[in-house]
Formats: C-alpha cells, structure tokens, sequence
C-alpha cells in the first residue's frame, strides 16, 4: 500500500512540475554576430519576413556581401536587433522559443573586459514564422 502512495506522490509531483513549463525550444537555422549597418535603431528589434523587408533596413549591397539575399524567406524568417553595451562584445549566444503563443529570443551577449561603448546588431534566422507572430527579443550582458 505505501509503495502505491509514493507512485501516487511521484506522478503527482512530475505532473505539476510539468504543467508550469510550456516552453517549446525551437531551432536556430543560422546566426548572424555582425555589423550590418542596419537603419534600426537603438534597441530595436525587427522580425524579417521577406525581402522587401530586409532591404527597408539594410543596404542591397550589405545584404549581399553578408549572403543575406540568399535566405529562403518562403521557409524562413529573420530576426534583427540592435543594441549598445559599455564592453566590447565578443559574442552571443541565441536560445529561441515558443511559450503561451508568443515567441522569444533570449540573447546573451559575453563582454569583454576592454571597456568601450559599442553599438552591435545581432540576428538569428529561424524557420518560417506566421505573419502576425508575437516575438519579443531581450538582451542580456555578461
């Protein structure tokens, strides 16, 4: 009988530890740490859908020296931001998600330790979004 009550407990602890965490990780098709002298501005933070969209924001010339008129934007979508930091940035890394509906990028971005205020654009393209999908980015330092 007791050994019924620990299942009982157990499956009961997995369940609730489960229904709080409805974080889909989604994946990551390419990543883009690279100044592209975009028109966003400041902390700002752009979902690509098509060409047209990327050339509002970044030169014919920039997009194709950096290979970006190359993306497939029938299967994918690009995300674009740009921020400033008081550290020379030396990368970052990108996690993606869906949680509740709306879609996230989390970037972490890892500092030096030579001191210097640096605007840097970031983008991550990501496989095809819906037209009116929700994504918040926000950015991180360490």
């Amino acid at each position: 009988m007791n050994y019924i009550r620990v299942f009982l407990l157990f499956v009961l602890v997995t369940l609730g530890a489960c229904s709080d965490d409805d974080r889909i990780v989604l994946p990551v098709v390419e990543e883009y740490n690279l100044s592209l002298g975009s028109s966003l501005e400041n902390g700002e933070f752009r979902v690509i859908q098509s060409e047209e969209d990327l050339l509002a924001v970044v030169s014919e010339s920039v997009a194709r020296e950096h290979g970006l008129l190359d993306i497939d934007f029938s299967a994918n979508t690009l995300l674009l931001g740009k921020e400033t930091c008081k550290y020379m940035p030396a990368g970052c890394n990108y996690v993606f998600f869906r949680e509740e509906g709306i879609y996230r990028l989390e970037v972490q971005v890892h500092l030096t330790i030579a001191p210097a205020v640096t605007t840097f654009e970031y983008g991550v393209l990501v496989g095809k979004l819906p037209e009116n999908a929700q994504v918040i980015s926000s950015v991180e330092e360490n």
